[in-house]
């Protein structure tokens, strides 16, 4: 099931959810990329996936190329779905996608997200301040810590390419993204990291729990980049733990 950028991932009847989680791209991601979270999650609970262009099911469209372009979007998308309480998980590019629809939808005087959820991402606040590790997605190793590789192993020419536009497309609207300060979101902020993570200093993500205004959780999990994998059952019992006020009642 679609409703616009978004494809529905859940088996369960379409709205027999009490909330959802609406889940954005990685950098070369697309909606399938969060398909193995539906089984962590209980059936109350409705994941979405974003499909950007320029992939997947969208392969012969122009691939986004500025973040305002892929916010603007993303926000029209959820305004389409968000017929209950929600939450936003995003995984490196993702998390800053995920910040900047949460206030584009504050922009728009439109319902937002009652959570943030943000893994393996520096905080958007240190970005200019503090040197980052670059990606080049020339260099195997660096396609490999961001977990495209295995698609490239039974894959032609032609698909390693596409995915490598993709990449390459998502990777230099981070390079180019500029953090602005704005009020805190009415939100808390729920950020993860991989202690041997090359791109983000775990020390750091606290600071990610301060773009919320409601108390906010961090946590360091062993891994690399792409740690999530192994740790989504640890990663979804911190943020059941941290919905003490949702509704009434915790979300997940």
């Amino acid at each position: 099931m679609t409703d616009g950028v978004f494809r529905r991932l859940s088996d369960s009847p379409a709205g027999s959810a009490a909330c959802a989680v609406m889940c954005l791209p990685f950098a070369g991601g697309g909606a399938g990329s969060y398909r193995r979270l539906v089984g962590h999650l209980p059936p109350p609970v409705e994941v979405w996936s974003a499909q950007p262009p320029g992939r997947q099911a969208r392969i012969l469209e122009p691939a986004w190329t500025s973040m305002a372009a892929a916010v603007a979007e993303l926000a029209d998308g959820v305004e389409l779905i968000a017929t209950r309480p929600f939450v936003l998980y995003g995984h490196s590019f993702g998390a800053l996608l995920a910040l900047e629809v949460a206030r584009e939808l504050r922009r728009r005087g439109a319902p937002g997200p009652g959570m943030l959820v943000v893994s393996g991402a520096t905080p958007p606040q240190l970005r200019q301040s503090r040197q980052i590790r670059p990606i080049d997605p020339s260099r195997p190793a660096d396609v490999e810590e961001l977990g495209v590789s295995c698609t490239f192993s039974s894959s032609s020419s032609v698909v390693r390419e596409v995915v490598l536009a993709a990449l390459k497309a998502d990777l230099a609207i981070a390079a180019a993204y500029r953090y602005v300060a704005e009020p805190a979101l009415d939100l808390s902020v729920v950020a993860f990291a991989g202690r041997d993570d090359p791109y983000v200093p775990p020390d750091t993500i606290g600071l990610w729990t301060l773009l919320g205004l409601r108390p906010g959780r961090c946590e360091v999990f062993d891994g690399g980049h792409f740690f999530l994998w192994d740790e989504l059952p640890a990663m979804i019992s911190v943020v059941r733990r941290s919905c003490t006020r949702w509704e009434g009642s915790a979300p997940l």
